[in-house]
């Protein structure tokens, strides 16, 4: 089985070949060069030379030959004992890509629950003090985005603020598109470049209007199928609308178990594991600013595909 390895911090500066010696103890330096050569080793999907320098983030992509003879080493951290809200609160802080005096814009890693529930231990919620910087108060989410989903998550900065902005997210001024990188088996005829999804979506109060524009980005053959790489715009915002939408193009997102289990998993694609769905564009009315609009793009996790 192919396994992604996150380079850590320690490992900056490290030559791949270094890494991959100081890892693969019981691999001969011929059968990890021959990887080497054949692309069979991967660094966030691209190939990697035997100098190439690693960064922190980076993923390693073992392939099934190599993967019994990886082992993992201790994390420096480990046995500190540190406090589980103020390591994610240090990770917040790297990862805010958007600051001004009534918003911020947080590019949310996959895993990172918005808010707590059953079986969440550090969720964003309680760790926003971490997001004050030189704020009178911790700032206060805007929407919401489901754990496996990464991107950029608006919140205001002040009580004013966050009331001018839920307004405007309630009247629909507040502009959010999608990337997701979905799988098309051979069998289904593509969709066409642009469309509009409207396909009611079942809840709770039974079945609900729903509206989903798209357009394909861009898309790459492989073996079985096609990976389609969609901007996604949602009209309306039901409960995993984009997931089930894409479902019935019969396009499957890649990575969701949930609501397309016949879908490859990243891994069989050569990709890291997660689910493909990120958000990737925001704009909305600047409180502060009366009449000037604020935009952002999040950029893509490490490791996604470029088609």
């Amino acid at each position: 089985m192919v396994s992604w390895i996150p380079i850590p911090d320690e490992a900056a500066g490290k030559t791949a070949m270094a890494w991959l010696k100081h890892h693969l103890p019981t691999a001969s330096l011929s059968r990890i060069h021959k990887a080497l050569r054949r692309g069979e080793i991967r660094l966030d999907s691209k190939r990697v030379r035997p100098k190439t320098l690693l960064s922190p983030g980076q993923q390693m992509r073992l392939p099934p030959q190599l993967t019994p003879h990886y082992q993992a080493q201790p994390s420096a951290d480990a046995g500190n004992n540190l406090d589980g809200a103020k390591v994610i609160g240090d990770e917040l802080r790297e990862n805010v890509i958007y600051r001004d005096a009534s918003a911020l814009v947080l590019n949310k890693p996959a895993g990172l629950a918005v808010q707590g529930g059953n079986g969440v231990r550090y969720p964003l919620d309680q760790a926003l003090s971490a997001l004050q910087f030189e704020a009178k108060s911790p700032p206060r989410l805007i929407h919401r985005l489901d754990q496996p989903v990464t991107g950029a998550l608006l919140l205001g900065r002040s009580g004013k603020a966050t009331h001018a902005l839920n307004q405007a997210f309630r009247e629909h001024q507040i502009k959010k598109t999608y990337r997701a990188l979905a799988w098309c088996p051979a069998e289904i005829a593509r969709p066409k470049p642009k469309g509009i999804i409207t396909t009611p979506i079942k809840g709770q109060k039974g079945k609900q209007s729903a509206r989903t524009e798209y357009c394909i980005r861009g898309a790459q053959e492989t073996t079985g199928g096609t990976i389609l790489d969609y901007e996604l715009t949602p009209v309306t915002g039901r409960k995993h609308q984009l997931r089930r939408h894409l479902r019935e193009l019969g396009t499957g997102i890649i990575g969701d178990s949930k609501y397309n289990r016949d879908v490859p998993k990243p891994g069989e694609l050569e990709l890291p594991q997660g689910l493909y769905l990120h958000s990737w564009y925001l704009s909305w009315p600047m409180p502060h600013r009366r009449g000037a609009i604020a935009e952002i793009t999040a950029p893509l996790p490490k490791g996604w595909l470029t088609v």
